[in-house]
């Protein structure tokens, strides 16, 4: 059996990009936190901040993005 060009476009994916980067970054550096990216998204960046010479760095957020998938003649949001 063969597939029509459209047939095909309709089944497979045939692009797929990173959408705009979403940063979560909580209140203050004093606060203990715990960040799992959505479903779907990877983690691109994370941000370090200095905290005085006597202390080590600490890490206040994280940049994230979500992976896009063209399939169909649509863009859809890939899910976990």
């Amino acid at each position: 059996e063969y597939y029509t060009k459209t047939e095909s476009d309709a089944r497979y994916i045939q692009n797929w990009e990173y959408t705009a980067e979403v940063v979560y970054k909580p209140a203050n550096n004093e606060t203990s936190w715990t960040f799992r990216a959505p479903a779907g998204c990877t983690i691109s960046g994370i941000i370090v901040e200095e905290t005085g010479s006597n202390s080590a760095d600490n890490i206040s957020g994280v940049y994230y993005k979500a992976a896009q998938i063209y399939i169909n003649g649509a863009w859809r949001s890939v899910s976990g």
